[in-house]
């Protein structure tokens, strides 16, 4: 039944470079790069530094 309904198509590359997951989005949102980190403990992402620019 969902899939019946109109809607905006979303394409997305989803890369794993731990701790991160980076997604690489394409079509209408191509350029946009979307980076998420999940740590296990709270020193864990106090800890964190992200990746030069």
């Amino acid at each position: 039944m969902l899939a019946s309904l109109p809607a905006v198509e979303l394409s997305k590359t989803r890369l794993s470079v731990p701790p991160l997951g980076v997604d690489v989005f394409g079509a209408d949102l191509r350029g946009l790069v979307l980076a998420e980190a999940e740590f296990t403990t709270d020193e864990e992402a106090q800890s964190f530094e992200p990746p030069a620019q």
